[in-house]
């Protein structure tokens, strides 16, 4: 099919002041975020005015955020992040923003002082690389106070804070459900490192809640987050109905597909992606944990883990490591031994790979489900701890 093409000037230079007085509902779909597409296809999410308004003004929870601000945002325009919670966000509130094109990590801060930015938004990858960049001595200086930022290890959060001097303020949303949680207490000692927060405008008619595998509510402990409100989430995902009778439950609830904790004060902690729990032995363990351990080795710039099937132990953990700039090489039992010294016995990585680079979304994702795919086709998964170092409970656990 052949598409007509209009340029902007013409359709200007032929335009008139006339009110096409086009009445606009807070009901009718504004934008389509599409998902990231880390465990699949992605899926457009069609969000309403109100949701699309309440979700930029969310970012305002933050106590420091105001009218004097000005936000600077490297990401990219077409993902919520920057479009929701910096550039309407911004307008929302009357305040600066700056915009830029990419992600240069050693300008970065530079660009911060040279347009006077108050703060930035960040994802966690970006706060990983800015770690690994800058040496406590080679930070330069600038005038950021703080970082609006989703997915912190909970191993990088008060390094980055005091690395960079700048507080941390975590959230937490989906495509589908662009409304934040947020960790946001005016009082830093009152902000719980690690969480992501209470959801914003719950006095608004927004529920959220915990639930076991049989859809039980859990009030303090471990599940999944599921969400409910026509206000504050998509009605269905754009022309699939598999993919939205699959999100949705019969009672109008949206299940994230993400594994939270939830404190008795209410304050709520991820766990990981569900699809990307590793069984081991009839242990779940969390991917996301074990990078985080894996990722505070000091040769180490960014990890992945990923389940590899075996048939005695149901799946066995495999971590594809990235090194460090300048780094070319590292000694397989340093990492093991890092492991078990911040991580239960089962939770310790069998399989290790060095990798140059990982596959990514167009957001800086790694994209789990790829590498996922292509291990199952091997037979060799790398380098194997019990091969290596046969007696590696007993050495690290004195468990024979």
């Amino acid at each position: 099919m052949e598409a007509n093409i209009y340029l902007l000037t013409e359709l200007m230079e032929n335009s008139d002041e006339s009110n096409p007085d086009i009445k606009v509902n807070e009901s009718d779909p504004t934008c389509i975020f599409f998902t990231s597409g880390t465990t699949g296809l992605p899926k457009g999410a069609p969000l309403s005015n109100k949701t699309y308004i309440l979700a930029a003004k969310s970012i305002c929870a933050i106590p420091l955020v105001n009218k004097k601000s000005r936000n600077y945002t490297c990401l990219p325009l077409f993902h919520a992040n920057a479009q929701l919670y910096s550039v309407t966000g911004m307008r929302c509130l009357g305040a600066s923003l700056v915009l830029s094109d990419h992600f240069s990590p050693r300008n970065f801060f530079n660009k911060i002082s040279k347009y006077k930015a108050t703060y930035f938004n960040s994802i966690g990858g970006m706060m990983q690389i800015l770690d690994v960049t800058f040496g406590e001595e080679d930070v330069p200086e600038h005038t950021a106070k703080f970082v609006a930022v989703g997915g912190t290890p909970k191993e990088l959060w008060e390094r980055f804070e005091k690395k960079f001097k700048v507080d941390i303020f975590e959230a937490y949303s989906m495509s589908e459900v662009p409304v934040l949680f947020g960790n946001f207490h005016p009082e830093k000692s009152k902000r719980k490192v690690g969480s992501f927060g209470k959801p914003i405008f719950a006095d608004l008619g927004r529920e959220t809640k915990i639930v076991d595998d049989h859809n039980q509510e859990v009030k303090a402990g471990v599940g999944e987050l599921i969400q409910k409100g026509q206000d504050f989430m998509m009605k269905e995902y754009l022309n699939a109905p598999k993919a939205t009778s699959e999100v949705f439950d019969a009672d109008g609830w949206i299940h994230s597909g993400d594994i939270v904790r939830k404190d008795e004060e209410g304050y709520h902690y991820f766990v990981d992606r569900k699809k990307f729990i590793i069984r081991v032995a009839g242990e779940n363990v969390s991917a996301f944990e074990v990078e985080d351990v894996v990722n505070s080795h000091p040769a180490i710039e960014q990890s992945a883990a990923i389940p590899v099937p075996d048939p005695i132990r149901g799946e066995e953990i495999k971590i594809f490591i990235k090194l460090k700039e300048g780094i070319n090489d590292v000694n397989m039992e340093e990492i093991i031994e890092h492991c078990a010294q911040r991580l239960a016995y089962f939770k310790v990585p069998r399989y290790i790979e060095i990798v140059s680079k990982f596959p990514k979304t167009s957001t800086e994702r790694i994209q789990k489900m790829t590498l996922k795919n292509e291990e199952r086709a091997r037979e060799c998964h790398g380098w194997d701890r019990n091969k290596e170092i046969p007696d590696w409970r007993n050495k690290y656990y004195n468990i024979k």
